[in-house]
C-alpha cells in the first residue's frame, strides 16, 4: 500500500516548551510534529487522540489496546506485569508507547499535567 507523501518537519528545538503553561495545550510546533510523524508512520489510520482527565497524582492508566501515552510533565512508570513492578522511564513528560495491559503511572506536583492518550487503531 502506497503512503501519501508526509512534509519534512524538523524536530522542535530542546529547549521549546511542550506546553503552552497559559493554555494547557500542547504547543503548535510540537503538534506539527507529532502530527508529521503519526502521518509518516503506518499507524496513520489509528483512533482519535482521548485527553485524559487527571485528579490527584498520581494518574494510573492500563492500557486497552496498544498506542501511546503523551504527558508534559511529572515523573513516570511503566510496569508490564500488571503493575507488580514499575519501571520509571522519564521524570520531565514525553511520548511514551504502551502495549495493550501494559500500566502507566504519572506523578507530578503543581497544575495538573497534560495527558492524552493515542491509540493505535
Amino acid at each position: 500500500m502506497a503512503s501519501t507523501p508526509v512534509a519534512q518537519i524538523g524536530i522542535p528545538q530542546w529547549n521549546s516548551p511542550f506546553v503552552d503553561l497559559t493554555t494547557g495545550n500542547v504547543t503548535y510546533q510540537w503538534q506539527r510534529f507529532l502530527l508529521a510523524l503519526w502521518q509518516g508512520s503506518d499507524l496513520a489510520v489509528g483512533a482519535p487522540a482521548q485527553p485524559q482527565v487527571p485528579g490527584a497524582s498520581p494518574f494510573n492508566f492500563t492500557a486497552p489496546i496498544a498506542g501511546s501515552m503523551a504527558a508534559s510533565k511529572g515523573t513516570v512508570q511503566i510496569s508490564r506485569d500488571q503493575g507488580v513492578t514499575f519501571l520509571t522511564v522519564s521524570t520531565t513528560g514525553g511520548l511514551f508507547p504502551l502495549r495493550f495491559a501494559d500500566e502507566i503511572r504519572i506523578s507530578w506536583t503543581g497544575p495538573n499535567p497534560v495527558i492524552t492518550w493515542l491509540p493505535d487503531a
